[in-house]
């Protein structure tokens, strides 16, 4: 009955909700672990993340491939469930056999009692430029995931099948990208990488809509193109978020950067891109890649000024 969907939004919300604390305390934790690797595992997190959109992605096209659309509904949903329960279950078995890092077992006695409000307090600036580092990943995760399918079928007229398989060559494009990027950051600044991402869909996101509105690039480039380009910042942010804040109150700082660059421009990002394509037309999601690539690259500039604290951790360890 009805409160069928109404278990399923509050269980979708309380897994947003605990997915919100685990991203950055995943983060912080392989990147006190590995301070020398920090840009790598700080990736490897991000690229099991993806991973797992990916999975569930390929689990959807799966079944609708292989049941017509009534079996579907009346009982293949539920083989999804129960695929994503059992990992679900697994990761919380690994979740629990885990023990504090050791540089945050060391500091324990100097952890600040009240993290957000020093945060907020000491470190307001590095919160801005995370803000802005993360936004960017959010923006154009978003049109990845949730837009870009919408947009090729409803705006392009692109059959929902081709759409759902270039999709996915997308995500794992994406994976393969960011985690070549995020070993790259171990050999050069990740903050290059990052902000070479960001000039790129400075420089390019408008023209490559304009070109794909005009069906002048296959939905398979299209994406493959996006999902190799978004691994420039993908793959590099986790580090950029950690390195701006100091071990006591790192899991906060990233924590309050990472979920509000995720109110800020996920949730939007589908209502503005919609709202610019009534406004402009098909060129609409290049306009507003345009604008947050350049918020991205801003924030990009003052990560070597506000930055540098897994260094410092990883000389004094």
């Amino acid at each position: 009955g009805v409160f069928a969907p109404v278990l399923l939004v509050l269980l979708r919300l309380a897994q947003g909700f605990f997915l919100a604390g685990e991203l950055p305390c995943s983060i912080t934790y392989v990147v006190e672990e590995m301070p020398q690797r920090a840009s790598l595992v700080g990736g490897l997190v991000v690229f099991c993340l993806n991973s797992g959109v990916l999975t569930a992605t390929l689990m959807s096209f799966a079944l609708h491939a292989t049941l017509d659309a009534a079996d579907v509904i009346a009982y293949g949903w539920r083989i999804a469930f129960i695929f994503g329960g059992l990992i679900g279950l697994f990761s919380y078995w690994l979740r629990t056999s885990l023990e504090e890092s050791a540089e945050f077992q060391r500091l324990r006695s100097h952890k600040a009692k009240r993290p957000f409000r020093t945060v907020l307090r000491t470190f307001a600036w590095q919160v801005t430029a995370g803000v802005g580092v993360a936004g960017i990943v959010n923006a154009a995760n978003s049109l990845l995931f949730v837009v870009l399918p919408s947009y090729l079928t409803t705006v392009l007229h692109y059959s929902p099948a081709i759409a759902s398989a270039a999709q996915n060559v997308g995500i794992a494009t994406m994976s393969a990208s960011l985690l070549a990027c995020a070993w790259l950051g171990d050999r050069i600044p990740p903050r290059l990488v990052h902000r070479a991402g960001a000039l790129i869909m400075l420089a390019g996101s408008y023209p490559f809509y304009r070109l794909v509105a005009a069906h002048g690039i296959d939905p398979f480039t299209t994406f493959a193109v996006i999902g190799f380009v978004g691994g420039f910042v993908n793959g590099t942010y986790a580090f950029l978020l950690a390195d701006l804040f100091p071990t006591h109150v790192r899991f906060s700082g990233i924590a309050l950067s990472l979920n509000l660059a995720t109110v800020l421009f996920t949730g939007i990002t589908p209502l503005v891109v919609t709202d610019l394509l009534h406004r402009v037309g098909p060129v609409a999601p290049g306009l507003y890649m345009t604008a947050i690539a350049c918020i991205g690259l801003v924030a990009g500039l003052a990560l070597k000024r506000l930055g540098g604290k897994v260094e410092r951790m990883h000389q004094t360890g």
